[in-house]
């Protein structure tokens, strides 16, 4: 066997090596693209956000914590958010068109974990171990997210969002300081800033103490 044909040889080898390495990757990637539940980058979250899941909090959620709870049986809601710039023709809409992520803590594991919900999957932000044990939110609340977008309008919002038609809104349902649930809706452009609290509970503006 001359030095040629050992080369050829060599070249078949290494052709096929990168063959069998590629089908692999594909593989791979075919199952990742197949799995119900796989993880978010954290860089994109924001843009699933802004997307309209079209399922409303509750549906979301139960979808949510049933992912969760495949990871760890205690975990308890302590946040929901969402994020949607309205523009000018959002601004009349009265249920806010997001796509939901939660945030669940697991007492027994001390960790933080977040769902992002989308109308095709879920996506998991894998957990985050804290030192501190933060409050839960035991059910969802009486009045939702489109009670919280009319009062926020009602209290300021609205001229805001027309001095600034591209601004972002961030909608979070979290335990209040004082007990109980709250709805903080807030607008962002640039540095001009607007937060308005709502009770959860009750539907009413609640002071924002700084």
């Amino acid at each position: 066997m001359n030095k040629t044909q050992l080369t050829r040889i060599g070249l078949g080898v290494l052709v096929m090596a990168l063959l069998i390495i590629l089908g692999v990757i594909l593989l791979n990637l075919l199952a990742a693209t197949n799995h119900p539940t796989t993880a978010a980058p954290t860089g994109r979250t924001q843009i699933w956000r802004a997307a309209d899941s079209g399922l409303t909090l509750e549906e979301s959620e139960q979808r949510a914590v049933a992912r969760a709870r495949t990871w760890a049986a205690d975990v308890v809601l302590i946040r929901a958010e969402a994020a949607w710039r309205p523009g000018v023709e959002g601004r009349q809409i009265e249920q806010p068109p997001v796509t939901w992520s939660f945030y669940y803590y697991s007492p027994m594991k001390q960790q933080l974990v977040s769902v992002v919900v989308t109308r095709e999957q879920l996506y998991w932000v894998p957990p985050l171990d804290i030192s501190y044990a933060p409050k839960s939110i035991p059910t969802l609340p009486r009045y939702g997210v489109d009670v919280a977008w009319l009062s926020f309008r009602a209290a300021g919002g609205e001229d805001f969002l027309r001095r600034y038609p591209e601004a972002m809104v961030d909608f979070r349902l979290r335990p209040h300081t004082n007990g109980g649930m709250v709805w903080s809706v807030a607008a962002f452009e640039g540095q001009d800033y607007l937060e308005v609290l709502i009770d959860a509970e009750s539907g009413a503006v609640l002071p924002n103490v700084k």
